[in-house]
């Protein structure tokens, strides 16, 4: 691998709950929150009306991804991840330049790499079909349930779909795979694709998650871990009160390129990415101490802190800098889609670079003046991530 292959983020491409990648910048920038407890997944028991699962959630605004399709037909096969998926990474490559026919054949030798989560899918459309007095009967469920849901909702339920449809979608052939359930193999897609670049396989990588994390199987997995946030409160990241994550249906991606692939098209760097790694199981302070930047970064984005004693830990390694970054955390005000996370978090690390400022909505303390570079960070009991990004490598290196 060859270390000195710079490496830059051309594209950005969002979809949460505020919207595209601009509005949901924007709303970070004023401070407003997407989660709310308005959303179907707030149950009360038929019989009594009393709640029986309340959280705050961030509900993502309509996915429908028509814009970049050549056939509105095919939406038909996408499930909400998918259609996010698919809304988000055109968003990103519209944003480096790589739509229309004249970027046809960059596109098709770009490398696709994609994350997202458990499965997801409509099937209130099953339980809607019994009426609301009988949408508790898992045995009508179990015995009557899937053969009253639409004949296409297994294309849906494929979690290759994502990739299967950005790829058809613009035209990728590219190297390509698609991972799933966690934050980390959104981290993981990152370090591939860096690795990728830096070995010459490819010139180009479309790296994206998408996760719906309001559908039945994300949603209960949440719960039973004990990753449900039954509050606002509980829900802020550097609140004394966090204590789990609110889900939120979102996608994020960027694009790739090696600096000398950027000039040729002239596109202009976003961002450098510098590193990404994944490690395994309770690495996260060796991965601190020996992929952690130097000098210091100004600003840590940090995903999936599970209550206030991770934040806690996350500041105690921020001070082995002689002068510690500042944290940030997107968690709050756009809920968590474990799989589309650290992605996003390295969009939004890129967005911070391009405009030298972060939403002081989202940091703990005081925003830095300066930022030219960011970390971006995620762990938990089964890995650890972690992700460099600067304005410019060369003179933040210096």
């Amino acid at each position: 691998m060859n270390a000195s292959v710079r490496i830059v983020v051309t594209g950005v491409g969002l979809h949460t709950g505020h919207g595209d990648t601009r509005q949901s910048w924007t709303a970070l920038h004023q401070g407003r929150s997407a989660l709310t407890y308005e959303h179907a997944w707030n149950l009360h028991a038929p019989e009594t009306g009393q709640e029986v699962l309340r959280f705050p959630a961030a509900v993502t605004r309509d996915p429908s991804p028509v814009a970049f399709l050549a056939d509105r037909k095919s939406v038909k096969y996408m499930g909400p991840c998918t259609q996010m998926a698919v809304l988000a990474a055109g968003r990103a490559l519209d944003d480096a330049g790589l739509l229309g026919d004249g970027a046809a054949a960059d596109r098709e030798h770009t490398a696709l790499f994609l994350a997202t989560g458990p499965i997801a899918f409509d099937v209130e459309h099953a339980l809607s079909s019994f009426g609301e007095p009988a949408a508790a009967d898992l045995l009508a469920l179990r015995y009557e349930g899937l053969r009253r849901c639409h004949p296409l909702l297994p294309f849906k339920m494929l979690l290759n779909m994502p990739l299967g449809l950005v790829s058809i979608t613009f035209g990728i052939k590219g190297e390509n795979f698609i991972l799933y359930p966690g934050a980390d193999q959104g981290a993981f897609a990152i370090a591939h694709a860096l690795h990728g670049l830096r070995r010459g396989r490819f010139a180009r990588a479309l790296v994206g998650g998408s996760a719906c994390s309001l559908g039945l199987a994300p949603v209960m997995h949440l719960r039973r871990a004990g990753r449900l946030a039954s509050t606002l409160e509980e829900a802020q990241p550097f609140s004394p009160d966090h204590a789990a994550w609110a889900p939120a249906d979102q996608a994020a991606f960027v694009v790739l390129e090696t600096e000398a692939e950027a000039a040729r098209r002239s596109r202009p760097a976003q961002a450098y990415l510098d590193d990404a790694v994944v490690l395994g199981p309770g690495s996260v302070d060796h991965l601190w101490q020996t992929r952690a930047p130097a000098p210091a970064p100004q600003l840590i984005f940090c995903t999936g802190m599970l209550n206030a004693a991770d934040v806690k830990a996350d500041r105690r390694r921020a001070a082995r800098w002689s002068t510690a970054p500042a944290l940030a955390s997107a968690d709050g005000l756009l809920g968590v889609a474990p799989a589309a996370s650290f992605v996003l978090g390295a969009a939004l690390a890129c967005l911070t670079l391009r405009d030298g400022r972060v939403p002081s909505a989202i940091t703990d303390g005081v925003p830095p003046a300066r930022i030219a570079r960011s970390m971006v960070s995620f762990r938990d009991g089964e890995a650890a991530a972690l992700a460099v990004l600067s304005v410019d490598s060369a003179e933040t290196a210096a």
